[in-house]
Order: structure tokens, then sequence, then C-alpha cells
């Protein structure tokens, strides 16, 4: 824990990935307390309205501690032993994250509570706004990603921005391309989870496009796209930290085996009835295999391969694919 510790504070970047861990739980905490209070068996919760502002924000700065005591307590270890090491920017930043979440989620908890009989309007209206817009089926991957899967999308782009700055940036004055292959391995595994949702999404959520003359290659087209704009974050960091590096072509194609791995992994789903279980030795099989080419830094091929791979299951299984 105390390498950790120093790891935390030595690195503004790791300090940075860790306060969005941490926010992340106390997201969780506020998504507790709001299912509680719109539940019917929470409805008597509401009766602290009769209460002063203040008592009311007292005891819910009490919750909001007990929820947040785990994390609380680990940061005023941190700040402890930041004091203690001369680390006193960082005993401050943690400090005033401390003190806005708990005063944040405290005061979010009274609006919560006394707010019910006020109807909530925005600051500026215009008469666009009030017819919504329709969203473009090539995109409606990536709008399931950021309204129904944004913690686990949230949770593997800080993944993918750990690993790689281990990598690039930690590890950039010896740095290893071995090192390099094992964590694109690490990013396709975590990254496959997506694909077996997406597959689960459109073909038992949206089962009503196959009455639809919806043609197959516009499917294809979807999930390529979404991949695509999915790994455009880690293009980005890639080509930032490691320019100097990796080769520019080199960074393309890594970024184009990572798409195209995650399309396979999705198109494989066609081949015929596979569960979870199968689709994760699926996906173990395939990194395997993928590790020889990422050796060799064959990259290209591995991209060329994967795509005609899913090209060629996808057009020739989609059809008699039984959801």
């Amino acid at each position: 824990h105390l390498a950790l510790i120093q790891s935390i504070l030595s690195s503004y970047t790791i300090l940075t990935g860790v306060l969005i861990l941490w926010l992340l739980y106390n997201y969780k905490c506020i998504k507790l307390i709001y299912t509680s209070l719109k539940k019917e068996e929470g409805a008597f919760l509401y009766q602290l309205q009769a209460l002063p502002f203040k008592r009311q924000l007292v005891l819910f700065s009490l919750l909001q501690v007990l929820l947040f005591l785990p994390v609380g307590a680990y940061i005023l270890v941190v700040v402890g032993i930041a004091w203690q090491q001369g680390h006193t920017l960082q005993a401050i930043l943690l400090l005033l994250f401390l003190f806005g979440v708990c005063a944040g989620s405290s005061v979010y908890y009274c609006r919560l509570v006394n707010n019910t009989w006020k109807e909530t309007k925005p600051l500026f209206t215009f008469p666009i706004s009030k017819t919504p817009k329709p969203k473009g089926f090539l995109l409606v991957l990536v709008h399931f990603s950021l309204k129904k899967k944004k913690i686990q999308l949230g949770v593997l782009k800080l993944l993918s921005f750990i690993v790689l700055y281990i990598a690039l940036v930690w590890n950039g004055d010896r740095y290893d391309h071995d090192s390099l292959v094992l964590f694109l391995v690490l990013l396709t595994l975590s990254h496959a989870l997506l694909a077996f949702q997406y597959v689960q999404f459109i073909e038992k959520k949206l089962l009503f496009l196959r009455n639809l003359p919806l043609p197959s290659g516009r499917l294809f087209l979807t999930y390529y796209i979404t991949f695509a704009l999915l790994f455009l974050p880690e293009l980005f960091y890639i080509s930032w930290t490691g320019y100097q590096l990796i080769p520019w072509w080199q960074i393309t194609a890594v970024y184009f085996t990572l798409v195209n791995t995650l399309v396979l992994y999705t198109t494989v789903q066609y081949s015929g009835a596979i569960d979870r279980n199968e689709f994760i030795k699926i996906a173990f099989g395939t990194s395997f295999v993928s590790i020889f080419f990422f050796n060799s830094e064959q990259y290209v091929w591995w991209a060329v391969l994967t795509l005609l791979c899913a090209t060629l299951i996808f057009f020739t299984s989609y059809g008699q694919y039984d959801p």
C-alpha cells in the first residue's frame, strides 16, 4: 500500500486516474440515495422537508460521510503520508477533493428532498429543443454506450490510459515492445465484453430490426464505426505520448488492430449459438493467436486478417443467425 500511495503522490496522471475512480464510487453512493428516495418504501423520507435546511444539511452530511467512509479514510491516510514526505500540494488537493465531494453530494441530497414540488426548467429554452432530434442508426451503439454503459465505458478508458501510460511514459526511457504487446492484448480483452453486449442489444432489445429492410452491410458498418470512434482516445493518446518511440504508420496499424479485433469479436457471435462462456473462450483464443503477430510487429497483417475474417463470418452467417 505504501508503494501504491507513493506512486499516486509522485505522478499527477496517476493521481487524476485515482480521483476519477473515487468519483465513480461516489456516483454509486449518490445513485443509492437517489434510488431510495424514488422507491415507494422511501417516500416517507420526503417528510424531511419539514426540517430546517441547516439541519437537513447536517443529516445528509453525516450520511455522506458514512457512505464515503472507506474512500475518505484512505484519502486521509494518503494526506498524512503526503505531509510527511513534503507533497504539500497533493495533500491540499486531496483535502479539497474530499471536502468538495462530501459537501456537493450533501447539497444534492437536500435538493432531491426539497425540489419534489417544484417544476424544474432549463436556464435557456429554444423552440427547436422541444422536438427531439432523431438519431442515425449508424451511431445507435455509440448512444447506447454513452447512455447505458457510461460507467463501464469510463472504467475501460481509464484502464486504457493507465496501461498506455505505464508502457509509453512511465517506462519511456526503457521502452520495451514486449510490454506494449501485453498491454494491447489486455486492451482487446477488456473491451471484448462491449462486443458481446452490443450483439445482445441489437439482436434482443432491437429484435424488430429483423422485420425491417435493413441491409446487413449497414449493420456491419454500425459495428465498425462504433469501435472506430471508441478507440479514438487511445489513438490520440498513443500519438501524443509515443510518437518518439513508435513510427506513425505503426501507431495507425495498432489503432486498426484494436478496432478490427473488436469487430471480429462482434461478428463471430453470428456464426452460431454462442453464449457468454463460449464467447470468452473465443476471445482468449484469438488473443493468444494475436500475440504471435504482435511480437513480430505484424500489426498490418493482423488488422487485414481480422477484418477479412469478420467480413466473411458476418455476411455468410447473418441471414441464418437465430437470436
